[in-house]
């Protein structure tokens, strides 16, 4: 080899990898970001939903109030589960997979995407009878047809259509090597049409690399076609893009087919029903340094019998514990700001009050939650959003 090719190769090699370094470190800042902004999210969503629970209380016998709020309440859920998972993805984090129903997953996101995408855009669905389920991480699924739609938005300034279909596929070994190369099976198809711009074959070979886009400097992170793709890959599928200039894009997702039975969805129930009082004024201290969050939880707590108590900080809690010797429960946010901090407060607690029990909260994930206050890993969290369900069941646990 001569000098001078070996030097050109020698500088290829390097600028490859200066380039994945690049990617490492945007990817890296990137994860940093979305943790706090899933945090801070959640947190507004669990003031949502806790003042929802207060409004349908308040309008007990009027159904179609009640219907609006449960409407609500399922966004709200349903918009947490998908930052939960788009962080996770990000710190390519264990998928949860399950057998599911890909059509229920896909009508369930159709609620929300007409709210998403705006007016002059029709969205629409299509299943074929006798449709398989599929075996991969429903939330992660949703995700991805967010992000495929959200594209095909964009790719429509002047309105169009977005036709979300799923079909079933069995792949020989023939033509499971025709195409791209997959490995041989059963696969649920769930594919995303639109009827925008389309790609030319040079933005096509680049679509799927990390921070690639050809929008508008801020108006695209170039991170949503290396998501979906990664989700797909990673659910031991593949998946395939068709487009052309003037004429759309398709972009299909082929998932395992699932085997065994199918998990039960949680469902919103058709009546609410009333949380029991508390038999006795249990006194309860929320320590969180977001004063709407504070409020919210201590109406939750009053409307349900208990004697509520609020403090902004870990130095007010433990002034507030030495002051009401009656206080046995204590809901403790585990992002808190100054001295002591959140995991301070959990230990003095242990140590000098054995009888409080600490219920600790977090718009974090479970397990980013239990790093980031380096508390023990069996640690339970009660996850951000949460329902006045939810909070009562944490008291119930809290007490043994």
């Amino acid at each position: 080899m001569k000098p001078i090719t070996q030097l050109k190769r020698l500088k290829q090699e390097r600028d490859a990898l200066e380039q994945r370094l690049i990617q490492v470190q945007k990817m890296e800042t990137t994860s940093q970001l979305a943790g706090g902004l899933v945090h801070d999210f959640n947190n507004l969503l669990a003031i949502v939903v806790g003042q929802l629970d207060l409004v349908e209380e308040k309008t007990a016998g009027l159904p179609e109030i009640h219907e609006q709020i449960r409407a609500c309440k399922r966004a709200t859920e349903q918009t947490a589960q998908m930052t939960r998972g788009m962080l996770a993805f990000m710190r390519d984090q264990s998928l949860h997979p399950v057998v599911f129903r890909p059509d229920e997953t896909v009508g369930d996101l159709l609620q929300l995407m007409g709210q998403f995408l705006g007016r002059g855009l029709r969205v629409e669905a299509s299943h074929p009878r006798g449709l398989w389920t599929c075996e991969a991480d429903p939330i992660q699924l949703q995700n991805a047809l967010l992000n495929l739609a959200l594209n095909a938005r964009d790719a429509m300034p002047r309105g169009g259509r977005v036709l979300i279909a799923t079909r079933n596929l069995h792949l020989d070994e023939a033509k499971a090597a025709a195409l791209a190369d997959a490995p041989p099976g059963d696969y649920v198809v769930v594919s995303l049409s639109d009827t925008g711009s389309g790609m030319t074959q040079e933005v096509l070979a680049k679509a799927c690399e990390p921070f690639f886009t050809t929008k508008p400097a801020g108006k695209g992170s170039g991170l949503g076609l290396s998501m979906v793709r990664g989700f797909v890959q990673r659910s031991q599928g593949f998946m395939r893009i068709d487009t052309a200039l003037g004429r759309g894009t398709t972009v299909e997702l082929y998932l395992p087919r699932g085997s065994g039975p199918v998990k039960t969805r949680r469902r919103t129930a058709p009546h609410t029903k009333l949380p029991p009082v508390a038999a006795n004024r249990e006194s309860i201290l929320v320590v969180d340094d977001d004063p709407d969050m504070r409020e919210m939880l201590m109406l939750q707590l009053k409307k349900s019998g208990y004697a509520a108590f609020a403090a902004g900080s870990a130095a007010e809690a433990l002034d507030s514990l030495r002051q009401r010797p009656e206080i046995t429960i204590v809901f403790l946010d585990l992002v808190l700001p100054g001295e002591p901090d959140a995991k301070e407060l959990t230990r003095q607690v242990a140590r000098d009050m054995p009888h409080v029990k600490v219920v600790h909260m977090s718009g974090h994930p479970q397990q980013d939650a239990v790093d980031h206050a380096g508390l023990d890993p069996g640690t339970a969290i009660l996850e951000k959003p949460f329902d006045r369900e939810a909070l009562l069941a944490a008291i119930k646990r809290a007490r043994g």
